[in-house]
C-alpha cells in the first residue's frame, strides 16, 4: 500500500507497529493475547490487562493465572499483581469455607429433625402411660413429662455448650490477626518450595526443619494466640497448627489450629457470613513472604502481602554492584564461612553469588561499600533469618520506598528452639559478593 492509497492515513493512525511486519490495532479484543504471542510473552501489561479481563468475566482461574505471570518481572504493574491475587485468592477462600459451612448446616438440621422425632415419640408414649394411670395418681404421673421437658430443654442446653467449646473469635485474636498469617506463611511459603523441589509435600512437617541445606525453615512458627507451636493431623481448636498434607490447596495444607473454620453456619444469609468471614482469624490467606530491598533507602522490608514484618537498615554494593531484579533465596546459614575469617557474619541468606548477610563492619551499613551483596548488622540479620524461609523472593530495586504502615512485631513468632545446630553448614566456603 502506497501513502497515496485511500485507506493508509485511516492504518497509519489506528495500527500499531509491534514487531517488524506485524501491526495490531490496539481496539482488538485479542490486542493483549497477540503481545504475548508474537511480542513479549513476559509482558507484565499484557497479562495484568488480561488478567483484569478475564477477572471481570468471572473466569477466576485465568485471573490468577495471568496476574502471577505479571508478577514475574519488576513493573509497574507488580504490586497491583500481587494486590489482585490476595483479593481473588480471599474470595475463593470465603466460598470454599461457607460451602463448608452450609454442607454442615444441612447436616445439622438431619439431626435436629431426628431429635426432634425421637422427642415426639417418647411425649406420645408417655401419653399412654398417664392414661392408664389412675387419676389419684395422676398429680405422680405427670412429673416425668415435666422432667422431659426439663431434659429436652437441659439437651437444648447441652448442644448450645456443645458450640461454645469451639472457640470463638475474640478481640485478642482478631488484633493478633497480621501476625497470625504471617506464621502460617511463613510455613506456607517453606513448603511451597519443598513441592517445587520434590513435586509434593512433605509426608511430616518435620521434613521442613533437617539439617542443612534442607532446612527450609528453623522451625514451627509460634501460633501467637496460645503461644504454642504444636502441629496437629486434624482441626480440634486447642491452639497450634493443623498440617494435613492431603489438602487440595496451600492454605487448607497448614493453617492455625484456633478459631473455628467448620463451623461456620451460614444460615440463609450467605452474605452476611462471608462478612463474617473476613475478620475470622483462621481464615488465612496465603501470601508468600517476600523480601523488597530499596537501594536508594538503603533499606530492606520483610513482607507477607500488605503485612510489613520487619524493616531493616542495609549496606549495598559501590559502583552499582548490587544488581536490580529478582532473586530466590537458596541457601540458609548461620556462621557462614568465607575465604576470609568472618567476613558474613552471624548469618547469611543466599541468592546464587549474592547474598543478604550479617557484617561486623556496622559501619557499612547505609553505605554502598559492599562487593554486590547486601549487608545487614548482625543483630537484623538474626531478627527475620528465622522468619526467611527457602524459596523466598527478593525483589531489589532501585526507587526510593515510600511511607508505608508501621511495621509487626514478630519476635512471638520465633520458638525457643530453632534448632541452629542444623542450619551450619559444616566444612562449606561461600564465595558470595562481601
Amino acid at each position: 500500500m502506497s501513502k497515496n492509497d485511500s485507506g493508509y492515513d485511516y492504518l497509519k493512525g489506528n495500527l500499531q507497529s509491534v514487531k517488524e511486519h506485524l501491526f495490531v490495532n490496539k481496539d482488538d479484543p485479542t490486542y493483549y493475547e497477540k503481545i504475548i504471542q508474537h511480542v513479549n510473552p513476559q509482558s507484565a501489561e499484557a497479562h495484568f490487562e488480561l488478567a483484569s479481563r478475564f477477572k471481570a468475566a468471572d473466569n477466576l482461574d485465568k485471573a490468577i493465572y495471568h496476574f502471577k505471570e505479571a508478577t514475574k518481572s519488576d513493573s509497574p504493574y507488580y504490586i497491583k499483581a500481587k494486590n489482585e491475587i490476595a483479593e481473588i485468592e480471599r474470595t475463593l477462600l470465603k466460598q470454599t469455607y461457607i460451602k463448608s459451612g452450609t454442607k454442615k448446616q444441612n447436616q445439622s438440621s438431619i439431626w435436629r429433625n431426628l431429635f426432634t422425632i425421637a422427642c415426639l415419640l417418647c411425649l406420645a408414649i408417655s401419653g399412654l402411660l398417664i392414661y392408664k394411670i389412675t387419676k389419684a395418681d395422676s398429680l405422680e404421673a405427670s412429673a416425668p413429662v415435666n422432667q422431659m421437658d426439663v431434659a429436652s430443654q437441659e439437651h437444648k442446653g447441652s448442644t448450645t455448650n456443645e458450640g461454645e467449646e469451639l472457640p470463638a473469635v475474640t478481640k485478642a485474636q482478631v488484633v493478633n490477626e497480621p501476625l497470625l498469617q504471617v506464621g502460617a506463611n511463613v510455613v506456607r511459603t517453606a513448603l511451597k518450595s519443598y513441592i517445587a523441589e520434590f513435586g509434593g509435600p512433605p509426608e511430616k512437617i518435620n521434613q521442613l526443619f533437617q539439617d542443612y541445606p534442607n532446612n527450609y525453615i528453623s522451625a514451627i512458627p509460634n501460633e501467637v494466640i496460645t503461644g504454642s507451636s504444636a502441629v496437629s493431623e486434624e482441626y480440634d481448636g486447642k491452639g497450634g497448627w493443623v498440617f494435613n498434607p492431603e489438602a487440595y490447596d496451600i492454605e487448607s495444607m497448614f493453617f492455625p489450629n484456633v478459631g473455628c473454620p467448620n463451623c461456620i453456619d451460614p444460615g440463609n444469609d450467605l452474605e452476611k457470613s462471608g462478612k463474617e468471614l473476613e475478620k475470622f482469624p483462621s481464615v488465612t490467606p496465603y501470601e508468600p513472604i517476600e523480601i523488597v530491598v530499596s537501594k536508594e533507602s538503603h533499606q530492606l522490608r520483610l513482607m507477607s502481602g500488605e503485612n510489613i514484618i520487619a524493616v531493616k537498615d542495609v549496606g549495598i554494593g559501590k559502583d552499582n554492584r548490587t544488581p536490580e531484579g529478582t532473586l530466590t533465596i537458596s541457601d540458609r546459614v548461620l556462621s557462614p564461612k568465607g575465604k576470609s575469617p568472618n567476613v558474613y557474619g552471624v548469618a547469611g541468606l543466599g541468592m546464587g553469588e549474592f547474598a543478604l548477610h550479617g557484617t561486623y563492619d556496622e559501619d557499612s551499613i547505609s553505605k554502598n561499600e559492599s562487593l554486590g551483596c547486601i549487608r545487614l548488622s548482625n543483630k537484623d540479620i538474626m531478627d527475620i533469618y528465622h522468619l526467611v524461609p527457602l524459596g523466598t523472593t527478593v525483589h531489589i530495586q532501585n526507587a526510593k520506598f515510600e511511607d508505608g504502615p508501621e511495621s509487626l512485631t514478630p519476635n512471638s513468632l520465633v520458638p525457643l528452639n530453632t534448632n541452629d545446630e542444623k542450619q551450619k553448614a559444616e566444612g562449606k566456603i561461600f564465595n558470595w559478593f562481601q
